[in-house]
């Protein structure tokens, strides 16, 4: 939605813009977003040009750094949609572009990315459990960790030893953080990622 206040900065001219086919202009969308737009009317920056002007004068921190004319951008989150409103409290402009994002959609799209990273990492890999340097595996799509028999009881050396055995498997060690902090916080999928050729084999017992 773009809106500006007239030529008087009291008045409230709009335009709404459709995307994606119009599909996710539901009845219950149209309810919140005219609330939404209605409490902003009333009581926020949508009131009048002095009001917007007032409103981004104590929120500075809104202020957009990307090139733009005196122009703020603010979020505002309900259960279902998020409201990203640019501000531009300036005579003559449009002042105000209100976009609306289905939260769920783009919750979906997010996990999707997730998943593609996910995808993306090792089978395996070696590291070094912080507690006591023991060296540890660990496994795609699993929490928690394995200790490997070849821990050496040295800190120093396993490192080493999960440096070169990750540099034959092809793992980065950007790779091996997000493997570690997956173990601990949780996969989003728990199916494993395919790989070329049987690790647990290759690297002896764990």
């Amino acid at each position: 939605m773009r809106a500006d206040f007239g030529s008087k900065g009291k008045e409230f001219w709009s335009t709404w813009w459709p995307h994606n086919g119009d599909e996710l202009n539901t009845p219950e969308f149209k309810a919140e977003l005219q609330n939404f737009v209605n409490e902003l009317r009333e009581n926020g920056p949508l009131k009048s040009l002095s009001a917007m002007h007032e409103y981004c004068g104590n929120h500075t921190t809104g202020r957009l750094s990307d090139g733009s004319r005196g122009s703020y951008g603010y979020i505002a989150e309900s259960g279902s949609y998020r409201y990203c409103l640019r501000c531009t409290p300036i005579q003559g402009d449009y002042n105000a572009y209100l976009y609306i994002y289905d939260r769920r959609v783009w919750e979906m799209t997010q996990l999707e990315d997730l998943l593609e990273a996910e995808r993306a990492l090792p089978e395996m890999c070696f590291s070094v459990l912080p507690s006591d340097g023991s060296l540890i595996c660990i496994k795609h799509g699993e929490t928690g960790y394995y200790k490997s028999d070849w821990d050496t009881g040295d800190l120093v050396k396993n490192r080493e030893l999960a440096d070169f055995n990750n540099k034959k498997l092809g793992v980065s060690k950007a790779q091996e953080e997000a493997m570690v902090i997956k173990s601990m916080t949780g996969w989003a999928s728990q199916e494993p990622a395919p790989q070329e050729s049987g690790m647990e084999q290759k690297m002896g017992g764990l």
